[in-house]
Protein backbone atom coordinates (compact mmCIF):
# COMPACT_ATOMS: atom_id res chain seq x y z
CA UNK A 1 0.00 0.00 0.00
CA UNK A 2 1.18 3.49 -1.20
CA UNK A 3 2.03 6.00 1.28
CA UNK A 4 -0.71 8.04 -0.18
CA UNK A 5 -3.20 5.68 0.36
CA UNK A 6 -2.24 4.95 3.99
CA UNK A 7 -2.91 8.87 4.26
CA UNK A 8 -6.10 8.91 2.82
CA UNK A 9 -8.10 5.93 4.92
CA UNK A 10 -8.57 8.25 8.06
CA UNK A 11 -10.37 10.74 6.25
CA UNK A 12 -12.37 8.56 4.22
CA UNK A 13 -13.42 6.86 7.34
CA UNK A 14 -14.43 10.76 8.36
CA UNK A 15 -16.78 10.82 5.32
CA UNK A 16 -18.19 7.78 5.24
CA UNK A 17 -19.46 8.63 9.03
CA UNK A 18 -20.89 11.44 7.91
CA UNK A 19 -22.56 10.57 4.93
CA UNK A 20 -24.05 7.26 7.00
CA UNK A 21 -27.88 7.40 7.38
CA UNK A 22 -28.45 8.35 11.17
CA UNK A 23 -31.21 7.02 13.09
CA UNK A 24 -34.05 9.56 13.13
CA UNK A 25 -34.72 11.47 17.13
CA UNK A 26 -37.57 10.83 18.77
CA UNK A 27 -40.67 13.16 18.81
CA UNK A 28 -41.06 15.74 22.00
CA UNK A 29 -44.01 14.08 23.17
CA UNK A 30 -41.99 10.18 23.28
CA UNK A 31 -39.57 11.41 25.68
CA UNK A 32 -39.91 11.04 29.10
CA UNK A 33 -40.88 13.29 31.82
CA UNK A 34 -39.57 14.15 34.93
CA UNK A 35 -41.41 16.21 37.51
CA UNK A 36 -40.06 16.92 41.48
CA UNK A 37 -42.82 16.66 43.76
CA UNK A 38 -43.26 18.38 47.51
CA UNK A 39 -45.34 16.87 50.05
CA UNK A 40 -47.96 18.94 51.20
CA UNK A 41 -46.95 20.44 54.60
CA UNK A 42 -50.37 19.06 57.04
CA UNK A 43 -49.58 21.95 59.72
CA UNK A 44 -50.22 24.79 57.05
CA UNK A 45 -53.61 26.56 57.19
CA UNK A 46 -56.20 27.46 60.33
CA UNK A 47 -56.80 24.84 62.92
CA UNK A 48 -60.15 25.08 64.38
CA UNK A 49 -61.46 23.76 67.91
CA UNK A 50 -64.65 23.71 70.06
CA UNK A 51 -65.88 22.95 73.36
CA UNK A 52 -69.09 23.20 75.28
CA UNK A 53 -70.48 22.96 78.43
CA UNK A 54 -73.95 23.29 80.05
CA UNK A 55 -73.15 24.87 83.54
CA UNK A 56 -75.92 25.68 86.37
CA UNK A 57 -75.51 29.01 86.84
CA UNK A 58 -76.78 32.57 86.04
CA UNK A 59 -74.97 33.83 82.62
CA UNK A 60 -74.20 37.27 84.12
CA UNK A 61 -71.54 35.50 86.45
CA UNK A 62 -69.94 33.46 84.32
CA UNK A 63 -69.29 36.15 81.84
CA UNK A 64 -67.82 38.17 84.48
CA UNK A 65 -65.12 35.48 84.66
CA UNK A 66 -64.52 34.63 81.24
CA UNK A 67 -63.83 38.70 81.08
CA UNK A 68 -61.87 38.74 83.68
CA UNK A 69 -58.44 38.01 81.43
CA UNK A 70 -56.22 39.52 83.96
CA UNK A 71 -56.72 36.23 85.81
CA UNK A 72 -56.42 33.95 82.98
CA UNK A 73 -53.00 32.46 84.34
CA UNK A 74 -54.87 31.46 87.44
CA UNK A 75 -56.40 28.93 86.05
CA UNK A 76 -56.30 28.16 82.28
CA UNK A 77 -53.44 25.47 81.01
CA UNK A 78 -50.58 26.89 79.75
CA UNK A 79 -51.12 30.38 79.90
CA UNK A 80 -48.08 31.83 82.37
CA UNK A 81 -49.14 35.39 82.50
CA UNK A 82 -51.93 37.75 81.46
CA UNK A 83 -52.38 41.28 81.27
CA UNK A 84 -54.94 43.57 79.97
CA UNK A 85 -53.23 46.42 78.88
CA UNK A 86 -56.25 48.78 77.45
CA UNK A 87 -59.74 49.17 78.33
CA UNK A 88 -62.98 50.12 76.68
CA UNK A 89 -65.14 53.23 76.83
CA UNK A 90 -67.75 52.57 79.61
CA UNK A 91 -71.22 51.16 78.99
CA UNK A 92 -73.65 50.47 80.92
CA UNK A 93 -74.81 46.78 82.20
CA UNK A 94 -77.81 45.76 84.27
CA UNK A 95 -77.34 43.08 86.84
CA UNK A 96 -79.57 40.93 89.53
CA UNK A 97 -78.90 41.40 92.93
CA UNK A 98 -79.24 37.40 93.94
CA UNK A 99 -80.82 38.35 97.81
CA UNK A 100 -83.66 39.99 96.60
CA UNK A 101 -83.50 39.56 92.84
CA UNK A 102 -83.60 43.30 91.88
CA UNK A 103 -81.52 44.73 89.21
CA UNK A 104 -78.85 47.15 89.20
CA UNK A 105 -77.25 49.04 86.66
CA UNK A 106 -73.57 50.16 87.03
CA UNK A 107 -70.83 51.29 84.33
CA UNK A 108 -68.44 48.96 83.22
CA UNK A 109 -65.10 49.05 81.45
CA UNK A 110 -64.36 45.65 79.39
CA UNK A 111 -60.33 44.49 78.36
CA UNK A 112 -59.94 45.92 75.19
CA UNK A 113 -56.14 44.72 74.50
CA UNK A 114 -54.15 41.65 76.38
CA UNK A 115 -50.55 40.36 76.50
CA UNK A 116 -50.45 36.81 77.18
CA UNK A 117 -47.63 34.56 77.52
CA UNK A 118 -48.10 30.61 76.91
CA UNK A 119 -45.26 28.42 77.93
CA UNK A 120 -45.05 24.78 77.11
CA UNK A 121 -41.98 22.50 77.71
CA UNK A 122 -38.65 24.59 76.94
CA UNK A 123 -41.14 26.86 74.94
CA UNK A 124 -42.19 30.40 75.94
CA UNK A 125 -43.63 33.18 73.77
CA UNK A 126 -45.70 35.98 74.77
CA UNK A 127 -48.29 37.61 72.15
CA UNK A 128 -50.79 40.93 72.28
CA UNK A 129 -54.34 40.25 71.23
CA UNK A 130 -57.12 42.60 70.48
CA UNK A 131 -60.42 41.84 72.53
CA UNK A 132 -64.28 42.21 72.14
CA UNK A 133 -67.08 42.01 74.29
CA UNK A 134 -70.51 41.92 74.16
CA UNK A 135 -71.55 42.12 78.00
CA UNK A 136 -73.27 39.28 78.71
CA UNK A 137 -72.82 37.29 75.54
CA UNK A 138 -69.50 37.11 73.41
CA UNK A 139 -66.08 37.73 74.75
CA UNK A 140 -63.46 37.84 71.37
CA UNK A 141 -59.82 38.28 71.38
CA UNK A 142 -58.41 38.02 68.09
CA UNK A 143 -54.31 38.63 67.04
CA UNK A 144 -52.59 38.40 64.04
CA UNK A 145 -54.23 39.61 60.99
CA UNK A 146 -57.76 38.37 62.52
CA UNK A 147 -60.44 40.66 62.37
CA UNK A 148 -63.33 40.04 64.60
CA UNK A 149 -66.54 38.25 63.70
CA UNK A 150 -68.67 40.41 65.62
CA UNK A 151 -71.51 43.10 64.43
CA UNK A 152 -70.19 46.77 64.72
CA UNK A 153 -73.45 48.09 66.28
CA UNK A 154 -72.44 45.79 69.09
CA UNK A 155 -69.08 46.64 69.64
CA UNK A 156 -69.46 50.51 69.71
CA UNK A 157 -67.72 50.95 72.95
CA UNK A 158 -64.57 49.63 71.85
CA UNK A 159 -62.08 51.42 69.92
CA UNK A 160 -62.08 50.89 65.82
CA UNK A 161 -58.87 48.95 65.07
CA UNK A 162 -56.83 51.16 63.06
CA UNK A 163 -54.46 49.66 60.63
CA UNK A 164 -50.74 49.87 60.22
CA UNK A 165 -48.84 51.00 57.02
CA UNK A 166 -45.51 49.14 58.80
CA UNK A 167 -47.39 46.17 59.43
CA UNK A 168 -46.51 42.59 58.31
CA UNK A 169 -48.28 39.18 57.73
CA UNK A 170 -46.79 37.91 61.29
CA UNK A 171 -47.20 41.39 63.68
CA UNK A 172 -48.21 45.14 63.74
CA UNK A 173 -47.36 48.11 66.15
CA UNK A 174 -49.92 50.54 66.00
CA UNK A 175 -52.48 51.62 68.47
CA UNK A 176 -55.61 49.71 68.25
CA UNK A 177 -54.16 46.45 66.72
CA UNK A 178 -52.05 43.61 67.60
CA UNK A 179 -48.10 43.95 68.75
CA UNK A 180 -45.54 41.51 68.43
CA UNK A 181 -47.22 38.86 67.15
CA UNK A 182 -44.22 37.25 65.89
CA UNK A 183 -45.93 33.69 67.49
CA UNK A 184 -49.40 32.84 65.18
CA UNK A 185 -50.62 34.45 61.81
CA UNK A 186 -53.98 33.60 63.07
CA UNK A 187 -55.47 33.87 66.23
CA UNK A 188 -59.32 33.66 67.24
CA UNK A 189 -61.04 32.39 70.38
CA UNK A 190 -64.27 33.16 71.21
CA UNK A 191 -66.87 32.33 74.57
CA UNK A 192 -70.26 32.41 73.62
CA UNK A 193 -72.68 32.13 76.52
CA UNK A 194 -76.53 31.69 76.39
CA UNK A 195 -78.55 31.58 79.01
CA UNK A 196 -82.10 29.26 79.19
CA UNK A 197 -83.68 28.57 82.14
CA UNK A 198 -84.75 24.84 83.36
CA UNK A 199 -87.80 23.97 84.37
CA UNK A 200 -88.43 20.24 84.82
CA UNK A 201 -91.61 18.94 83.19
CA UNK A 202 -95.05 17.78 85.07
CA UNK A 203 -94.87 14.50 86.43
CA UNK A 204 -97.66 12.46 85.13
CA UNK A 205 -101.27 11.87 85.87
CA UNK A 206 -102.14 9.39 88.86
CA UNK A 207 -105.38 8.12 89.81
CA UNK A 208 -107.84 10.24 91.22
CA UNK A 209 -108.40 7.95 94.94
CA UNK A 210 -107.16 8.68 98.01
CA UNK A 211 -103.97 7.21 98.58
CA UNK A 212 -103.87 3.97 100.83
CA UNK A 213 -102.07 4.56 104.25
CA UNK A 214 -99.33 2.12 102.68
CA UNK A 215 -98.80 4.36 99.39
CA UNK A 216 -96.78 7.58 100.09
CA UNK A 217 -98.23 10.52 98.52
CA UNK A 218 -97.65 11.88 95.49
CA UNK A 219 -94.95 14.52 95.83
CA UNK A 220 -95.41 18.23 94.84
CA UNK A 221 -95.47 18.98 90.69
CA UNK A 222 -92.07 20.60 90.00
CA UNK A 223 -93.85 22.99 87.46
CA UNK A 224 -94.69 24.82 90.49
CA UNK A 225 -91.21 25.93 91.11
CA UNK A 226 -89.18 28.54 89.74
CA UNK A 227 -86.85 27.59 86.68
CA UNK A 228 -83.25 26.65 87.03
CA UNK A 229 -80.51 28.63 86.13
CA UNK A 230 -78.09 27.40 83.55
CA UNK A 231 -76.18 28.63 80.96
CA UNK A 232 -74.42 26.69 78.09
CA UNK A 233 -70.78 28.09 77.76
CA UNK A 234 -68.73 27.70 73.90
CA UNK A 235 -65.14 27.95 72.97
CA UNK A 236 -64.49 28.49 69.17
CA UNK A 237 -60.79 28.25 69.18
CA UNK A 238 -59.11 29.13 65.42
CA UNK A 239 -55.16 29.20 64.81
CA UNK A 240 -52.56 28.86 62.74
CA UNK A 241 -48.97 29.25 63.66
CA UNK A 242 -45.81 31.28 61.96
CA UNK A 243 -43.41 28.75 62.74
CA UNK A 244 -44.22 25.43 61.72
CA UNK A 245 -41.83 23.79 64.06
CA UNK A 246 -44.82 25.38 66.73
CA UNK A 247 -47.55 23.45 64.56
CA UNK A 248 -45.56 20.25 65.11
CA UNK A 249 -45.01 20.44 68.67
CA UNK A 250 -48.37 21.48 69.47
CA UNK A 251 -49.84 18.47 67.24
CA UNK A 252 -49.82 16.13 70.07
CA UNK A 253 -52.04 18.42 72.84
CA UNK A 254 -54.31 20.44 69.89
CA UNK A 255 -57.48 18.17 69.65
CA UNK A 256 -57.41 18.76 73.48
CA UNK A 257 -57.09 22.27 73.93
CA UNK A 258 -60.45 23.13 73.79
CA UNK A 259 -61.83 21.05 76.04
CA UNK A 260 -59.16 21.53 78.58
CA UNK A 261 -59.34 25.23 78.43
CA UNK A 262 -63.35 24.72 79.32
CA UNK A 263 -62.67 21.93 81.66
CA UNK A 264 -60.45 24.61 83.02
CA UNK A 265 -62.99 27.28 83.36
CA UNK A 266 -65.36 25.26 84.79
CA UNK A 267 -62.99 24.49 87.73
CA UNK A 268 -62.58 28.10 87.68
CA UNK A 269 -66.14 28.77 87.95
CA UNK A 270 -66.79 25.68 90.74
CA UNK A 271 -64.38 27.33 93.12
CA UNK A 272 -65.51 31.00 92.88
CA UNK A 273 -69.31 30.00 92.83
CA UNK A 274 -69.58 27.30 95.32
Amino acid sequence: MSNGTRLLRPLLHQRSLLTRPQRPLPKPSTLPSYRRTFIENPFQGIQILSASRTLPYQHDLLYTIIADIGQYSTFLPYCVSSTVTKWSKPTPVSSKNTKDNSSEQKEVQWPEEATLTIGWQNVRESFTSRVYCIPGRVVEAVSGDTHTSLPEEAIQHHSPRTPDPQSNSSSSTSSGSESGNNLLTHLRTRWTLRPYPYKPPPLPSMSSSAPSPKQPARPEDPTTHPAREQTEVSLHLEYAFANPVYSGLSKAVAPRVAEMMVGAFEERVKGMLR
